[in-house]
């Protein structure tokens, strides 16, 4: 039997040693670790508290972003996305709404004339650390509620 103890992801060897078929009938997406991972991914996302994004005006990928730049001071927007395993096309919109709101500070890579380098503004900063004071305290809540310490 394999860790997830499904019928249609159960299989083993003959004593020829030769694997049984997967059971296709039998197979659902909600038998694989990786989606209910991913399923768990949404909901814990979606119980973020509105309230304290709504106040910033900036979607929970944004956030992230900033995370990414206070732990690592900055950062180029395809970097960014190899690291977070995202888009490049998610980071850059990202970005430009982080730069409009004034958290995040692009500027010239001397490197790439072409590029840019992204860091946080004091404000974002500021901002930033709230929101993460705010998710800490919200997670131990949680990690309470399961037993956790």
């Amino acid at each position: 039997m394999t860790d997830v103890d499904t019928p249609a992801l159960r299989h083993g060897a003959d004593a020829a040693g030769t694997e049984a078929a997967l059971d296709f009938d039998a197979l659902r997406n909600e038998d694989f670790l990786s989606y209910k991972v991913s399923v768990l991914s949404r909901i814990m996302d979606r119980s973020v508290d509105k309230r304290m994004l709504g106040g910033l005006g900036l979607p929970l990928t944004s956030l992230r972003i900033m995370g990414y730049l206070h732990a690592n001071n900055d950062g180029r927007v395809l970097g960014i996305a190899r690291k977070m395993y995202m888009l490049g096309s998610q980071v850059s919109k990202s970005m430009v709404e982080l730069v409009e709101h004034g958290y995040v500070l692009r500027s010239p890579d001397a490197s790439d004339r072409r590029g840019a380098i992204f860091s946080l503004t004091p404000r974002g900063r500021e901002v930033f650390e709230e929101v993460f004071r705010h998710a800490r305290n919200k997670q131990r809540e949680g990690a309470a509620l399961i037993g956790e310490h």
